[in-house]
């Protein structure tokens, strides 16, 4: 059994270090961040080293993937139930790490205990961690780090704020760094009902298939050569592709097919769009340089806003993010 699972550990980090090679060559060559690599390997290899208890390294390779999602501004881009899933099994390798079993406690010295290990580093029994951290604080009341966000963010809150109170505080914060107006004694409800119908954001992908023909035997690299940084683009789903019933065209306005999202990207849009999403794309950057002999590529960014939001804000954005790119041609 021990010569199956070394086996099947061998081959799942040789994967992964293939899936992240490719990944990386992508990102270095038409500089842009697209879709990881598969979670799967992943979560396969953090299954065998949870089954042979070796809780360090089901965390640290699960970090590795928690990295490729992550973005420059520190959001983990989380996108389907599998990642998900992913996540709250590292947060449950976490605690199991900082545990072992049969040891002695340095709090009380008692023996045999299952420890704990606390933030001095001592490892202790679970009657003097109860006794170091005092009683849990109420599921009503807001966490000591959610205070302490508040309070850092110029927000004065007495030590025992009521969840609810902190959740309205925290949409207030989010509407006002996207500099939305706001009532300050509005309810949660309301709040909430303003953050729904003002959300957009984007994020960067990239064009999938662009060294392909289309059906119609156009070549999209062709296509490409005529388009420019700033353009905006439509998004079709293609439900009779065969290759990918979840597939996602990536089209110009007067029809012409730049290629399609990435699998994971696609999947994504026809998700969250089921759920009440609506989604545009704006051409970031034209990849690769078509004159030394090089596939041309296409930076994404899209756009992405709940059908409840506000039109005008939502072309605004658009509108915003086209002028950016024009002008960093």
């Amino acid at each position: 059994m021990a010569a199956e699972e070394n086996d099947a550990i061998g081959q799942l980090k040789k994967a992964i270090r293939n899936a992240e090679s490719q990944h990386a060559y992508y990102r270095k060559r038409y500089n842009a961040i697209g879709a990881p690599p598969s979670v799967a390997p992943y979560l396969k290899l953090a299954s065998i080293y949870r089954k042979q208890k070796d809780y360090g390294a089901e965390v640290k390779i699960l970090e590795r993937f928690v990295r490729l999602i992550t973005t420059e501004d520190g959001q983990v881009h989380v996108h389907q139930q599998s990642t998900k899933n992913m996540l709250s099994q590292l947060e449950r390798a976490r605690q199991l790490n900082k545990q072992k079993s049969d040891g002695t406690c340095e709090g009380c010295g008692k023996s045999p205990r299952q420890l704990a290990q606390i933030e001095s580093g001592q490892w202790v029994c679970a009657a003097c961690l109860r006794e170091i951290r005092g009683p849990q604080r109420s599921k009503e009341y807001a966490t000591p780090e959610q205070i302490t966000r508040l309070r850092e963010h110029g927000i004065s809150v007495p030590d025992d704020l009521p969840r609810t109170e902190y959740r309205r505080l925290t949409v207030m914060i989010m509407l006002r760094d996207r500099g939305i107006p706001f009532d300050s004694s509005a309810t949660l409800e309301e709040l909430e009902t303003r953050e729904r119908t003002t959300y957009v954001n984007h994020r960067s992908v990239n064009v999938a298939g662009v060294s392909h023909n289309n059906r119609d035997g156009t070549s999209r690299q062709k296509i490409i050569a005529r388009c420019s940084a700033g353009e905006v683009l439509r998004l079709r789903s293609e439900e009779d592709n065969p290759a990918d019933p979840n597939a996602v065209a990536v089209i110009r306005l007067n029809g012409e097919q730049l290629g399609y999202l990435h699998r994971e990207d696609a999947a994504e849009v026809r998700h969250k769009s089921e759920q009440g999403w609506v989604y545009a794309a704006i051409i970031s950057k034209i990849l690769g340089d078509n004159h030394s002999g090089h596939c041309l590529g296409v930076g994404l960014s899209l756009v992405y806003a709940l059908a409840t939001a506000d039109p005008a804000i939502v072309k605004r954005h658009l509108a915003d993010l086209a002028q950016k790119f024009r002008n960093a041609r």
